[in-house]
């Protein structure tokens, strides 16, 4: 009886869209263009990392993280960057899997389809079996989870240098 109880609240549990109250204090526009670039640095990241040989981690190997404010005789090479980035990749690629999971079905959809995959968003509302219209909220809920989940969310009233603002506006503009 008790387990009949928890398999019918089983879709209760289940991951939801945010609202509207919870979305309404993000630019989602600024936001939408973070997550772009977010997605872009790890495309590029994939490509260096896409079939490479292995490659030894040595003892003059140094993490990218360590500070570099002080000179040193082991300096950083471009063995070190690839390493660094292929770190990187690899980490990124665990967490975005991670932050997938926390998505609804439709925003994975949104996901793998528009942001990931670059296509069109009436491909992502056709798969989805919504109208354009109704995929707004979807789509500011999967963008919002995902900034929010790599701290790259910017709330309303939050401003770009302005080096960053020309790009967004450059964004916008395409």
């Amino acid at each position: 009886m008790n387990q009949d109880l928890l398999n019918c609240n089983e879709e209760f549990l289940e991951n939801e869209l945010l609202s509207k109250r919870d979305l309404q204090d993000y630019d989602l526009e600024r936001t939408f263009y973070m997550v772009c670039k977010f997605i872009k640095r790890y495309k590029r990241l994939k490509c260096k990392s896409f079939n490479e040989p292995q490659i030894k981690v040595t003892t003059r190997y140094k993490f990218i993280f360590v500070d570099e404010s002080f000179a040193s005789p082991n300096r950083y090479t471009q063995l070190d960057k690839f390493i660094d980035d292929k770190t990187e990749y690899y980490k990124l690629s665990k967490q975005i899997t991670l932050v997938t999971d926390l998505l609804t079905e439709e925003e994975k959809v949104y996901f793998t389809i528009s942001l990931y995959n670059g296509r069109a968003e009436s491909t992502a509302f056709k798969e989805i079996g919504c109208s354009n219209k109704g995929l707004i909220p979807i789509k500011n809920s999967c963008i919002v989870k995902f900034a929010c989940a790599f701290d790259i969310e910017v709330y309303k009233g939050d401003t770009f240098s302005d080096e960053d603002e020309l790009k967004f506006q450059e964004f916008m503009s395409l």
